[in-house]
């Protein structure tokens, strides 16, 4: 009897970069890689090197800390120029809105806590909208003049929202190249990679939501076989690792107020 063939998804999140550190809602900000994220990206290289896993085509978002992590990693497997690369809006970080630009904390006292909560925690928040002549409104942004569904570049985005303009594009381009027993590595961002855990999953919206954010250049992975994703694995560098819980609790809404404000982003902002 012959084996049923497999492929794989490989979805990286992008090295640490300067908004994490500085602990900023960035969405859709150019923010260049940290040298702990240029280490990072590395590697994450030698590991999936180590794990001798196949790549044969590359997508990533176009914001420059995905794009930065991506190139590095195929330059340390070797695969710069050998493979075809694919970089889309649609993988972009799920857009903060009026939030963008703000500490967490300055984004809090503006906008209020639950506000901001919700931000991470409930699937269908959609954070207040930023200003249509706003310089984080893609469509001031030339590097989106030319872009793919121009009319649909967000001013601020839930995680739902975010979702459907990924779903289309994953299931009109990755799985197909799934489907042909091709290994794809995706290098998105960690409110991207979260709604793509619920649907590899068939999660639930509340359920997919307690996901925790990946940490920077950790690898989630599955295998895709007969049009099913089966045998996950997070495979990272054991420091990015160490602590890290696949899911947290979401108190109800009477527990939230009498907790401390603690916003589980993992950095993923």
């Amino acid at each position: 009897m012959f084996a049923r063939k497999r492929s794989r998804v490989i979805v990286v999140r992008h090295g640490e970069s300067e908004v994490n550190v500085q602990q900023i809602c960035g969405g859709w900000i150019d923010s260049p890689l940290t040298e702990l994220g240029l280490k990072q990206a590395h590697k994450i290289a030698d590991i999936l090197s180590r794990h001798r896993l196949r790549i044969d085509f590359c997508v990533s978002s176009v914001l420059s800390r995905a794009v930065r992590t991506r190139d590095i990693i195929l330059e340390d497997l070797g695969l710069t120029n050998k493979i075809p690369i694919h970089q889309t809006w649609k993988l972009n970080e799920c857009h903060s809105g009026a939030f963008t630009g703000l500490t967490l904390t300055k984004a809090e006292e503006v906008y209020g806590k639950d506000a901001l909560r919700n931000r991470f925690m409930i699937y269908d928040s959609v954070p207040p909208l930023v200003d249509l002549d706003s310089q984080y409104n893609p469509a001031n942004d030339p590097k989106y003049a030319d872009a793919e569904d121009r009319e649909l570049l967000p001013r601020g985005e839930s995680v739902e929202m975010a979702w459907n303009r990924v779903e289309p594009f994953w299931k009109n381009n990755i799985e197909p190249l799934l489907s042909e027993n091709k290994n794809v590595l995706v290098v998105c961002h960690g409110n991207i990679i979260r709604p793509i855990m619920k649907y590899c999953e068939e999660l639930t919206p509340e359920v997919g939501m307690q996901r925790s954010v990946l940490p920077n250049c950790a690898a989630l992975m599955y295998d895709f076989r007969n049009g099913k994703y089966e045998n996950r694995q997070i495979i990272g560098d054991t420091d990015s690792l160490k602590g890290f819980k696949l899911s947290f609790r979401i108190r109800n809404a009477k527990d939230r107020r009498s907790q401390p404000s603690r916003i589980p982003t993992q950095g993923g902002m």
